[in-house]
C-alpha cells in the first residue's frame, strides 16, 4: 500500500481510531478498578462506536445511483451529467454525498492521477423515492477519458466512519474532440468554384490556375472577377472563370515527435497544433476540399483522403487521441510526404524553433516546393510555452539563415506563441 493510500486511510478513520482508543482505555480502567461508572461509560462508548460504524453501512444498502451523459463533447464545452439517486428502502436517508472520478479535470490542473470529486450532496431522501439533478462540467482539454465509477458515501449520523458505494456500470469513455476556430482566408491550390467566388485568393505560383472563359455574372460571383471591357461592350456584367491545373487537397502533417510538446494543459504546443489541425479540417470540409491527416506518433495516425461530415468526424476522433510520443524524427515524416505528395496539394507542417532540427526538414520542404506543392509552416516559439507569465517573456528568434531558408521554401510561415489568437493568424 502506498504512503498516499495509508494517509488517506488514516484521515478517513481518524475520529473512529480516537474513539476506539478512548473506549479501550475506558474498559481497561473498568477492569482495573471494577467501577460501575467506568463500566457504564465504556458501554456507552462501545455503543456509540458500533452505531457510528454500522449505521452508515446500512444506510447505503438500499440506495442506487445511475448516470446519463454523452459519449463525445468538444473541448471548451460543458458536458452535462444527469444523475439519479433512488432510495429503495423503507427508511429515509440523510446526508449522502455523490462522488465521481473526472480525469480531465486532473489533466487540466496537473499530471497527477484524478482523485474522486464530490459532485453534490443529498441532505434528505424519503423512502421509495428518487431524486435527479443535472451537473454541467467543463471539458477544457481534448482527449480520451474513462469517467467514473460514480459513487455514494455517507458518515451519518456521527461522522465517525465513512462508508462508500460505487456502481461499476456507471463507468464510460468520454471522447473530448479538439475545439475549432474560424479561418477567414487561406491561400491554397485548386478548386475552381472557390476561386470564382473569391473565397480563395488566386495563387502567385506559375501554373497553379489559368484563365478559362467569360460568362454572364451569377449571384455569388465576386466583383473582383468582373471583366470590365467585355461588360462595357455587351452592356451586361461579364465575369472571368478560372480553371486550376490540379485538384486541391490538404495534407496536415502533425508533429508527434517525443519532445515536441512543451507547456501544460490546454496551453501546450501539441494542443495548439491539434486545434489548428482540426480547424483546417473544418475549413476543408466546408469548402469541399479533400484532406487527410498524418502523424508520426505511436498510433501511426494516417487517415485516408476524404471529405464530408463522416470523414471529418473520423478525423476529429483521431485528433482527440494523438499524443506526442513518436520515436521517429519529424523530418522523416516530411521526407515521406515530399516523396508521395503531388502538384496541387497544400501541406501544413508544424515546426519548433529548436536548434539542430532544421537541415533535413528544410531539405524535405525544398523538395515539396520544387514539386509545386504549397507549404504552410507553423513555427512554435517553445520558450513562450515554458512560462506562465507571457508578459515577461522575450520571444526567441530563428537565426536569419534559417528564417530566410524557411520563407524561400514555404508559401506562408506563421509563428505561434502561447496565448496567441490562432484565428488571427489567418486573418491576413
Amino acid at each position: 500500500m502506498s504512503l498516499f493510500k495509508i494517509r488517506a486511510w488514516l484521515r478517513d478513520r481518524q475520529k473512529l481510531l480516537v474513539l476506539t482508543a478512548i473506549t479501550c482505555t475506558a474498559y481497561s480502567g473498568a477492569l482495573a478498578r471494577e467501577s460501575t461508572l467506568l463500566w457504564g461509560a465504556a458501554a456507552l462508548l462501545a455503543a456509540t462506536l458500533i452505531i457510528g460504524v454500522i449505521w452508515p453501512s446500512r444506510s447505503l444498502r438500499a440506495l442506487s445511483v445511475t448516470r446519463q451523459a454523452p459519449n463525445t463533447v468538444t473541448a471548451g464545452d460543458l458536458v452535462t451529467f444527469s444523475i439519479t439517486v433512488a432510495n429503495n428502502g423503507w427508511l429515509p436517508r440523510y446526508f449522502v454525498d455523490i462522488t465521481d472520478k473526472l480525469p480531465f479535470r486532473a489533466r487540466l490542473d496537473s499530471q497527477e492521477p484524478a482523485a474522486r470529486t464530490t459532485l453534490g450532496s443529498i441532505p434528505f431522501l424519503p423512502s421509495q423515492r428518487a431524486t435527479q439533478f443535472s451537473l454541467p462540467v467543463p471539458c477544457e482539454v481534448r482527449g480520451c477519458y474513462t469517467i467514473g465509477p460514480i459513487g455514494l458515501e455517507t458518515s451519518f449520523p456521527l461522522g465517525l466512519a465513512t462508508q462508500r458505494y460505487t456502481n461499476p456500470q456507471t463507468m464510460f469513455t468520454l471522447i473530448v474532440y479538439p475545439a475549432v476556430f474560424p479561418i477567414a482566408r487561406l491561400a491554397i491550390n485548386g478548386v475552381a468554384q472557390l476561386y470564382q467566388r473569391a473565397e480563395l485568393p488566386l495563387m502567385a505560383q506559375d501554373g497553379d490556375c489559368e484563365f478559362h472563359s467569360l460568362r454572364d455574372y451569377q449571384v455569388g460571383d465576386s466583383p473582383r472577377r468582373v471583366h470590365w471591357p467585355s461588360t462595357a461592350r455587351r452592356g451586361t456584367l461579364m465575369v472571368r472563370t478560372f480553371e486550376p491545373q490540379a485538384q486541391a487537397m490538404f495534407r496536415i502533417v502533425l508533429n508527434l515527435t517525443m519532445g515536441f510538446d512543451v507547456g501544460s494543459g490546454k496551453h501546450s504546443t501539441l494542443e495548439y497544433s491539434v486545434t489548428t489541425a482540426a480547424s483546417l479540417a473544418h475549413f476543408a470540409v466546408k469548402r469541399g476540399i479533400p484532406f487527410r491527416v498524418v502523424g508520426n506518433g505511436t498510433r501511426h495516425s494516417d487517415t485516408a483522403v476524404g471529405n464530408g461530415e463522416q470523414h471529418y468526424q473520423s478525423v476529429l476522433h483521431e485528433l482527440a487521441l494523438v499524443q506526442a510520443d513518436g520515436e521517429f524524427d519529424y523530418s522523416q515524416s516530411l521526407s515521406a510526404v515530399a516523396n508521395t505528395a503531388t502538384a496541387g496539394e497544400t501541406v501544413f507542417v508544424f515546426l519548433d524553433n529548436r536548434d539542430g532540427v532544421w537541415d533535413t526538414a528544410l531539405a524535405a520542404l525544398a523538395v515539396m516546393r520544387n514539386k509545386h506543392i504549397g507549404v504552410h509552416a507553423f513555427v512554435f516559439d517553445r520558450a513562450s510555452f515554458k512560462t506562465d507569465t507571457v508578459q515577461h517573456h522575450t520571444a526567441s528568434q530563428l537565426s536569419t539563415k534559417v528564417e530566410d531558408a524557411l520563407h524561400s521554401v514555404c508559401q506562408q510561415v506563421r509563428t505561434v506563441r502561447r496565448d496567441h489568437d490562432l484565428a488571427g493568424l489567418f486573418s491576413s
